[in-house]
């Protein structure tokens, strides 16, 4: 949880030097830290590996989603990737 609150002072320094809000990566990283208490307390249940190995594929499948949505924002027209070519 350390490291998860080092990596989270350094996401939100880099937001603010972008001079993005800092909320969206605060309540992201609420939920991860959420997310390492319940693992951890979670009573180990390894009679079903399979129902156990789909129950972390959709919470991955989740926080990814809740990461991405707490990092998008506007881009500046500088920063875009230019277009591809268009074949004939």
């Amino acid at each position: 949880m350390g490291l998860l609150g080092v990596a989270g002072l350094f996401w939100a320094g880099w937001r603010v030097r972008d001079g993005r809000r800092v909320w969206p990566a605060a309540v992201f990283l609420g939920l991860l830290v959420v997310l390492q208490i319940y693992a951890a307390v979670m009573p180990q249940d390894a009679s079903h590996p399979v129902s156990v190995g789909l129950l972390a594929m959709a919470a991955y499948l989740l926080v990814g989603l809740i990461a991405w949505v707490a990092e998008r924002g506007r881009v500046d027209a500088g920063e875009r990737l230019p277009a591809s070519p268009q074949r004939a």
